[in-house]
Order: C-alpha cells, then sequence, then structure tokens
C-alpha cells in the first residue's frame, strides 16, 4: 500500500482526529476516505465534461463550403513556406 506522510497543525490533527472517531474511523481511514470522495468527484466532473463535448460533436453539422486543401508534395525542392 503507497504511504503518505502529512505535517499538520497541532490543532488541524486534533480536528481530523475527532471527525475521524465521530465517523467511525481511524485517521488514517477518514483521510482515505476524504482524499477517495474528492477523486470520485473530480472523476466524475471530467466525464461529465467529456460527455458533454461528445454530444457537441455527434450534433454538429458538417460544413459544406469546406474544401480539402490540395495536396502538399513532398518534394525535396518544395519551399518550406508551404509547409506552414
Amino acid at each position: 500500500m503507497t504511504q503518505v506522510k502529512v505535517q499538520l497543525d497541532k490543532a488541524v490533527a486534533e480536528q481530523l482526529e475527532a471527525t475521524a472517531r465521530e465517523n467511525c474511523y481511524t485517521l488514517a481511514e477518514y483521510i482515505s476516505a476524504v482524499i477517495s470522495r474528492h477523486s470520485a468527484s473530480i472523476l466524475k466532473r471530467e466525464l461529465n465534461a467529456k460527455l458533454v463535448l461528445l454530444d457537441l460533436i455527434a450534433t454538429a453539422q458538417p460544413d459544406p463550403t469546406f474544401e480539402r486543401p490540395a495536396e502538399i508534395t513532398w518534394d525535396v525542392s518544395t519551399p518550406r513556406e508551404a509547409f506552414s
């Protein structure tokens, strides 16, 4: 199991220990639970954002005025400006 070392002020550590005891956790279990909930929340927001983007892409209509640019030859004599 991965370990993390955290240095806290005495007052903060006492608050965390009290809250952990109130919720029937050890201090380590409580901190792990808080981090897990926070991580799950972040992952859910990221997933929701991706779903919104996928919905936008799925509903987008192709641009009928778009014309594919001419193919640039890869010949050595082609000036560098043609590639930018």
